[in-house]
């Protein structure tokens, strides 16, 4: 029995939970979870980009209470992160980090958080990145 696990199977539920969530954003999210899919990584970046890039339209809660744009980012952009074009990763996480500060509830450590997680990821990918 393989102990392979898919990296992006929770990214996958992530988008059908939040399609059937939000219901008017459905078809963004099933684009991007097939993109995902169809493994069109420079496709997904470019319209994760675009959809963390509007956030008074797209910028929502998750069933859980927390950011949709954080969910994104933790549950997506995390388990692909590697195949994402380092610059639009960094524009990605810095939408998502400035959507953090615009919540009244959070008080900066989150947006914080992930943009030092970005800082750690460059290390571990080299000076390249």
């Amino acid at each position: 029995m393989s102990s392979f696990t898919d990296p992006t199977a929770a990214a996958q539920e992530h988008f059908e939970v939040m399609a059937t969530h939000l219901p008017d954003l459905a078809e963004r999210y099933q684009q991007m979870s097939e993109m995902l899919q169809k493994k069109l990584y420079h496709q997904l970046t470019v319209s994760i980009l675009d959809f963390v890039s509007t956030p008074d339209t797209t910028l929502r809660t998750t069933p859980e209470g927390t950011s949709s744009y954080l969910a994104l980012y933790d549950k997506v952009v995390l388990a692909v992160d590697k195949k994402l074009n380092q610059l639009t990763l960094a524009r990605i996480a810095s939408a998502v980090a400035e959507s953090l500060l615009l919540d009244a509830a959070q008080d900066g450590a989150a947006a914080r958080t992930v943009l030092e997680n970005l800082l750690e990821k460059r290390g571990r990918l080299g000076p390249s990145a």
